[in-house]
């Protein structure tokens, strides 16, 4: 989840030489990284860049690892999103160094492929929170194609819509209630049909949510699993408020049994069109009508859900695979952290016949982006 402090700068081997990089991570969870010849140093965890004391801390962890490592960066590198501070701070080098941008899943695919000694084009599962996408919009369920050079984004979830943007985060519940009007078109057959994440909103609330996902006022469009995630919890009653980072997923898995199984429930793969899309809408269908009629708990309704992710998972490898000829796949990002769904994946990957790489010396979360951006820069700079 995190290196500790012992663990760092202890070096990643990266299978190719680069000129010095520094790649300066995205805005969570940051982690600063800085290369050497082929070796790529990942710093300690700085934190979440909100405030001038973590600047400060961001800065000073810079000024360190380059003293340490008696090293000159030539090449900076940074996330795409222009409202992150890293990016601004990478930005204003710009006038003494180079500049390279690198998109978020990208990096993350990049840090997996990198920790691997991988050096030829993979396909890469990156399921996280949220990312900025190179169609301005919020990324986090991908299924990305490419290597160091650059990638094609193959596959990804349906984009369904986040009323109030970051607020979702913290009111998971806005989530649910915009998957269960994209999919119902709006909430009108589902009031007073005792749906807890509906009837505990007021008539208001519902009225001002459900126009915001029809017209898109102040909702974003996100493509991103780990609101999926979000959302599920509070359709199925479990955290509709979180007081920490991911709560209603952590309390989502919590419920499952570890090694059990359940049938997937409804889904679709939409393949006439490049990127492939991944409908989830009959699943989140099908969950409001089990939780309506009832005799289904939590727990047994959280554990289909997960095994529905993993057949998406197996499903859409297994397509794009068809398409390209590849069978090495790395899953990076921090839904990866989910133990059960990465146990899931793994094992039903493995039994279609993929080479899976998962991360185990660098985090899976945006700890580990860092990473990934050096080793996409350090290739692009060569």
């Amino acid at each position: 989840m995190r290196r500790a402090r012992g663990y760092t700068p202890v070096p990643v081997k990266a299978p190719f030489e680069m000129p010095p990089v520094l790649a300066v991570g995205p805005e969570l969870k940051n982690t600063i990284c800085l290369s050497r010849g082929s070796e790529l140093f990942l710093s300690h965890h700085i934190g979440d860049l909100k405030n001038d004391a973590t600047r400060r801390s961001f800065e000073h962890a810079i000024e360190h690892l380059a003293k340490l490592l008696e090293v000159a960066p030539e090449v900076v590198a940074h996330d795409m999103h222009p409202g992150y501070m890293s990016t601004r701070w990478a930005r204003e080098q710009s006038r003494e160094l180079p500049t390279v941008e690198v998109q978020h899943h990208h990096a993350h695919m990049a840090a997996c492929m990198c920790e691997h000694g991988l050096n030829e084009p993979v396909l890469g599962v990156v399921f996280d929170g949220t990312g900025y996408g190179i169609d301005g919009n919020v990324w986090g369920g991908e299924w990305l194609v490419g290597d160091y050079g650059g990638f094609e984004r193959t596959g990804h979830l349906e984009y369904f819509r986040l009323p109030g943007g970051d607020k979702a985060v913290e009111e998971p519940w806005r989530t649910a209630v915009a998957l269960l009007v994209q999919t119902h078109g709006d909430l009108e057959q589902l009031q007073g049909a005792g749906l807890g994440v509906v009837e505990r909103r007021s008539e208001q609330e519902r009225h001002v949510l459900a126009r915001m996902v029809q017209t898109g006022v102040s909702s974003p469009l996100t493509s991103s699993m780990g609101r999926l995630f979000d959302g599920v919890s509070a359709l199925l009653g479990v955290r509709e408020h979180c007081r920490y980072e991911a709560q209603a997923a952590i309390e989502l898995e919590q419920l499952i049994e570890p090694g059990t199984r359940a049938e997937p429930l409804t889904w679709k793969l939409h393949t006439e069109e490049q990127p492939l899309r991944v409908d989830v809408r009959p699943m989140v269908a099908e969950l409001a009508e089990l939780v309506l009629r009832g005799g289904s708990r939590a727990a047994e309704l959280s554990l289909r859900f997960h095994c529905t992710v993993v057949d998406i998972v197996r499903a859409t490898c297994i397509e794009i695979a068809q398409r390209t000829g590849l069978r090495k796949v790395v899953l990076s990002g921090g839904v990866w952290q989910n133990e059960w769904l990465l146990r899931g994946a793994y094992e039903t990957l493995e039994q279609a016949g993929f080479q899976v790489h998962v991360h185990r010396v660098v985090p899976a979360n945006d700890g580990g982006v860092a990473l990934g951006q050096a080793a996409v820069a350090g290739w692009r700079a060569r």
